[in-house]
């Protein structure tokens, strides 16, 4: 529990990234922000969008405990041909300059 509330972590991320990964999900729209979601979580959804199943098109994980490694992994996800993300919240987390660069590095613009 987080301030009194249930969260998600990264039982709860990977679990939400293994449902992405189904072939008849038809989730567009994710906020999954203040929960405790650390790099394993990070790297679990980045591989789901990864996925050519995965038709999310805004994922919203700010505020929790990403770090350069999770944001590396999401950068590796955003530059592969299927991914369909076209939306991402991913302020307030443990990133550094060389995450925040990664990432911006795999935007495409």
């Amino acid at each position: 529990m987080w301030g009194g509330m249930e969260c998600v972590g990264d039982a709860g991320a990977e679990a939400l990234a293994a449902a992405l990964r189904d072939a008849h999900c038809k989730l567009h729209t994710l906020h999954i922000g203040g929960n405790r979601i650390s790099v394993a979580g990070a790297e679990a959804l980045a591989a789901a969008l990864r996925d050519a199943h995965c038709k999310l098109h805004t994922l919203d994980i700010a505020w929790n405990g990403i770090s350069d490694a999770g944001e590396e992994a999401l950068a590796a996800a955003f530059r592969d041909a299927h991914c369909k993300l076209h939306t991402l919240d991913i302020g307030v987390n443990d990133v550094g300059d060389a995450g925040e660069e990664t990432l911006r590095g795999s935007l495409i613009l």
